[in-house]
């Protein structure tokens, strides 16, 4: 369910003129990897949008990316930086990722 069917339902509020890129969290095995493999699909510049893991990868993509992005909308995520112990559960989440197993 974590995958863009999660957001049919949001895209019906947006402005007719929105167009939606969909973007696969499956790229890579760090924050960095998936946030490059992101850049190959997504245009120039954008609003990047990230929902709970995805809002970190967003994040990421936005340090990594920062003149593409022209805004950034984190929900259920977080701003702050992360404690070493929040960094390796996420790494791990990460880790947990398989193109095989992983559909959202």
């Amino acid at each position: 369910m974590l995958n863009e069917m999660l957001w049919r339902e949001f895209e019906t509020y947006l402005p007719a003129n929105c167009i939606v890129h969909h973007a696969s969290v499956t790229g890579g095995l760090t924050l960095h990897d998936i946030a490059q493999h992101m850049s190959t699909c997504l245009p120039d510049k954008f609003t990047l949008i990230g929902f709970s893991l995805g809002g970190y990868i967003a994040r990421q993509f936005a340090a990594d990316f920062s003149d593409r992005v022209e805004s950034l909308v984190l929900i259920a995520s977080s701003l702050r930086e992360d404690t070493p112990l929040e960094a390796e559960s996420k790494w791990q989440s990460v880790q947990s990722l398989s193109p095989a197993t992983f559909k959202g």
